[in-house]
């Protein structure tokens, strides 16, 4: 707001206030961002090359322009890769325009990408045969720049992408032409090795991130991918080895797969095979490092320097909730898990990580922890049936540790019980059972007199408020600040709470709160 002349100064007064990020939940933020609104005449705000899902952007949406769908005072760009949900289309009327690369585009792209790089770039100066298959080239990929092969003379290549858009049905064209592209790795000394760095900048992608070089170098030794025997990939290597299939960000060294055409290829290659298994197995063992082991990092600059030492553990963290729930197979990590959760200090470097900022590079990290420093963010003396209760699906490492006689009842440093923590996870609530299958107790109080139950009707999921309940929990015990709470942004809880008898009318509750 600084950078407008002469901003309103109620504008000016409120963002002050502000040091921090917010949550997008109406509160204070909220009347921030309306007062900008009804400050100007016309709000522009553009999200370059969203990939967000359908919730998130509804979110967003709603945030921004309340329940007022056609605000003419705000403008909304959205770029994206790929169309969005057509029930966001049907919800909001959004316009769309699909763009498209122009023939000549495509053209120098594909001469540049095949190694012709003289003056003579135009069709004409072409032999009529390559001119003609060019021009067929062109037309049938209808502006997507596609995936290419090395290595080949241009008109042999052509030939075969023609062969490809020709024979091949409409479905099967991003396909053909992407197996075209990755062809030579079979033969490549490190073709293999190459496919599989591909298809984890890919995954990360998939996930929302956007990994740079050094990160992928850190990973590969616990992929299992080495240049030869236990010899190292460089940073080097791997650029040469991805080239023409990942674009590199020259100011942070972030990869990206550059043809939209090969990453979902390379996605749908990824769901038919182990990918989240082997991901999460090499997460696993890169937090058991020895590194890791001293615990938790003392200070913002001191978290800053182990990230930059090791470059993958902002997405290794990361990784181990996002992947377990979607494993088939958990008991393949088993060993894994419980190597990693047999040291306390790991657990804390673990979850200091996942709550952090990811580290990308040194101005975007600065620059976030500026606003608000989450360094000191994790929860603390979480303990190896704490750490798998906290893990998004981590039922079978919590029934193993329960098998191996971990105490049930355990306490974190702020009283916390296993059962506090999986109560808490919003959409999953098998931990939860298994946990009360195995005597947790149900009314556990922890150091601020919460219990699982005041835990969930907030945070976890109505199925785990079901199960608290039929374990024995106490609907009467739940505070008045707890149901005012619950009454705001949990309806369905509202609903099942109100069948069991609570009174939870908005009115009443806020007198009570009042006067508490």
């Amino acid at each position: 707001m600084t950078q407008i002349i002469d901003p309103p100064a109620d504008i000016l007064d409120l963002a002050e206030g502000y040091s921090a990020f917010h949550s997008l939940d109406g509160g204070k933020s909220a009347g921030l961002w309306s007062l900008i609104i009804s400050s100007f005449k016309s709000v522009f705000v553009v999200f370059d090359t969203v990939n967000a899902s359908e919730a998130a952007l509804k979110d967003m949406l709603v945030y921004l322009g309340g329940n007022e769908v056609q605000n003419s005072r705000l403008h909304i760009l959205i770029t994206s890769r790929y169309p969005p949900p057509r029930s966001l289309l049907r919800t909001y009327e959004l316009p769309t325009v699909v763009m498209r690369a122009s023939d000549d585009d495509l053209m120098t792209y594909i001469l540049h990408e095949l190694g012709d790089l003289s003056a003579e770039k135009h069709l004409s100066a072409m032999p009529k045969d390559v001119r003609e298959t060019m021009s067929a080239v062109i037309e049938s990929l209808d502006g997507v720049f596609p995936p290419l092969p090395r290595h080949r003379a241009i008109s042999d290549t052509l030939d075969e992408i023609a062969q490809v858009l020709s024979n091949e049905p409409p479905s099967e064209k991003s396909k053909g032409l992407s197996q075209l592209a990755l062809g030579y790795l079979a033969k490549a000394e490190h073709g293999q090795n190459t496919l599989q760095v591909l298809h984890l900048v890919c995954t990360l992608e998939e996930i929302g991130y956007k990994p740079t070089i050094s990160q992928v170098v850190d990973s590969l030794p616990f992929l299992g991918i080495y240049k030869k025997e236990d010899k190292c990939y460089t940073s080097e290597d791997v650029i040469n080895m991805c080239t023409g299939f990942v674009s590199l960000s020259t100011r942070t060294q972030a990869m990206r797969i550059r043809s939209s055409l090969l990453q979902s290829y390379l996605r749908e290659g990824a769901s038919k095979s182990n990918t989240k298994g082997i991901m999460l197995r090499a997460a696993l063992s890169y937090l058991s490092q020895e590194d890791f082991q001293s615990g938790a990092c003392t200070s913002s600059a001191n978290l800053k320097k182990r990230f930059q030492t090791h470059p993958f553990l902002p997405f290794a963290a990361r990784i181990i909730s996002l992947y377990t729930s979607r494993v088939p197979h958990q008991q393949e990590a088993l060993d894994d898990f419980l190597r990693f959760a047999s040291h306390r200090g790991s657990i804390d470097s673990y979850l200091q990580a996942a709550d952090a900022w990811p580290y990308q590079d040194d101005g975007s990290y600065d620059e976030l922890e500026g606003a608000e420093q989450r360094w000191a963010y994790f929860p603390r003396g979480y303990g190896p049936l704490h750490v798998a209760a906290h893990i998004v699906g981590g039922r079978a490492f919590v029934k193993a540790l329960l098998q191996q006689g971990e105490d049930v009842e355990g306490k974190s440093a702020n009283g916390h019980t296993a059962l506090h923590v999986a109560a808490g996870i919003e959409h999953e609530s098998q931990t939860v059972r298994t946990l009360l299958e195995y005597g947790a107790n149900v009314s556990a109080v922890d150091d601020d007199g919460e219990t699982p139950l005041s835990t969930a009707v907030v945070e976890g999921s109505l199925e785990t408020v079901k199960l608290l309940v039929e374990f024995g929990a106490d609907v009467g015990s739940l505070d008045t600040s707890i149901l005012v709470e619950c009454a705001e942004e949990r309806r369905d809880v509202v609903e099942y709470l109100t069948g069991l008898g609570v009174n939870l009318t908005d009115d009443s509750l806020m007198e009570e709160d009042e006067m508490s």
